[in-house]
């Protein structure tokens, strides 16, 4: 993040504490891409629309967020811009899986949502750190991935996680099957 980008989010952050402080409403702040000049304004704005789309579908129960920053939500960011299809091809066999195992997919969200930690991950689920390590196992050895010691395994990952999420809701809103 830039010097001025940090400026900028402590300007909101003062912001939003004024207005929170001194007026009975409620309100949330998204920050859209950084614009330099004036042929940038419609894209910022749509992506800081899509910081509060991507936010809506991560758990931050929490933690309580009133700025959402469209550069805080990379992943999402992905699976919402780049098509399906290439999701489908390169995921196929990952999909199937979590498709066909809603505890792997269950671990997978537990495992995402805590940033990769065992422990908090473990307790999301009410299960054991030693069931959790177990499941952690069945993934990497299914999913031919190794998130905790190579970051290019964390990020396709965290990538299948929220495409399998994003698919999954739409779905459940479609009513289709998967």
């Amino acid at each position: 993040m830039e010097q001025d980008d940090r400026r900028d989010l402590t300007l909101l952050e003062n912001l939003y504490t004024y207005i929170h402080k001194n007026y009975p409403v409620s309100c949330s702040i998204g920050v859209g891409l950084t614009v330099r000049d004036m042929s940038r304004y419609e894209a910022s704005f749509a992506s800081a629309q899509a910081a509060f789309r991507y936010a809506q579908n991560r758990s931050c129960k929490d933690e309580v967020m009133r700025i959402y920053c469209v550069t805080d939500f990379l992943a999402e960011h992905l699976v919402y811009e780049i098509p399906d299809s290439f999701f489908e091809h390169f995921y196929r066999q990952e999909l199937s899986y979590l498709q066909a195992t809603p505890l792997a997919a269950a671990t997978l969200k537990a495992l995402v949502d805590s940033n990769m930690d065992i422990v908090t991950a473990s307790e999301a689920l009410f299960i054991h750190r030693n069931t959790m390590v177990f499941r952690l196992n069945q993934l990497k050895k299914q999913l031919r991935l190794n998130p905790l010691h190579k970051d290019n395994d964390r990020f396709k990952l965290i990538l299948l996680h929220h495409y399998y999420t994003k698919k999954t809701n739409m779905t459940h809103l479609s009513g289709e099957a998967l």
